[in-house]
């Protein structure tokens, strides 16, 4: 099972975990970023760090989080930008949930059913911060050859491509898809190769009802959760 982009949005993340707990899952592996926009990290954390057989890698806002925790500075930037979310986050973070944070892997390659798949929440060039859609222009030659499958998270969009024999997908977003296909997490079945995409369905005024107390007039933050939707949410 691959995951993606959980964003802080903890109810989108206990609808996913009901899911999942309902399918023989052998393998959990989370493309990055419980950080940015919304305000249940470090409920997602805990509850990710007691996941069996869990392999993550660390997105750009994890790692915009684990530079904040070191420098302790840029947090109005990231404020500015993604909301309340960053606001003292870092004294919100218990300890054992930091060190979770702390041992994401940059990316990962893993032997599975005797295919070599490459985990990146960004790109193969660009492990944390690329962004991979399914209209960017790729060729083999950048690396996919040694590879059977690449797992792509960060743009929020469901992706599944072909490049020679090596198979790309991207499971879209629990916390906040950027397409018009929702919230949802993929499974890939070994060796058949199977891929299935997986809505995941929670009452979004819930999480609308947090931004308003802690991000009072931030409109984005909620629009955002109905991209490419007719805006509805009353």
């Amino acid at each position: 099972m691959f995951f993606s982009d959980i964003h802080g949005n903890s109810y989108a993340f206990e609808e996913f975990m009901k899911q999942s707990e309902q399918m023989n899952i052998d393998q959990y592996i989370f493309c990055g970023d419980v950080f940015g926009y919304y305000y249940g990290q470090n409920e997602i954390i805990s509850k990710l760090r007691n996941i069996e057989n869990l392999y993550t890698v660390k997105g750009n806002h994890d790692q915009y989080y684990l530079d904040l925790y070191s420098t302790n500075e840029n947090e109005d930037q990231l404020v500015r930008r993604y909301g309340n979310a960053y606001r003292g986050i870092t004294q919100q973070i218990s300890n054992e949930n930091q060190v979770f944070i702390e041992n994401m892997a940059d990316h990962l390659v893993l032997e599975l059913e005797g295919k070599t798949v490459g985990v990146f929440h960004g790109s193969l060039q660009n492990p944390i911060n690329g962004r991979i859609y399914p209209d960017t222009e790729l060729c083999m030659t950048d690396g996919y050859e040694q590879y059977d499958y690449v797992i792509h998270g960060h743009t929020h969009y469901r992706m599944v491509r072909h490049i020679d024999s090596t198979i790309l997908m991207n499971p879209g977003s629990i916390g906040q898809p950027r397409d018009k296909n929702g919230f949802s997490f993929a499974t890939l079945t070994l060796p058949n190769g199977k891929i299935d995409f997986h809505e995941i369905i929670f009452d979004r005024r819930l999480l609308i009802r947090d931004i308003e107390k802690y991000d009072k007039g931030n409109q984005k933050l909620i629009d955002i959760l109905f991209r490419n939707e007719e805006t509805n949410y009353e």
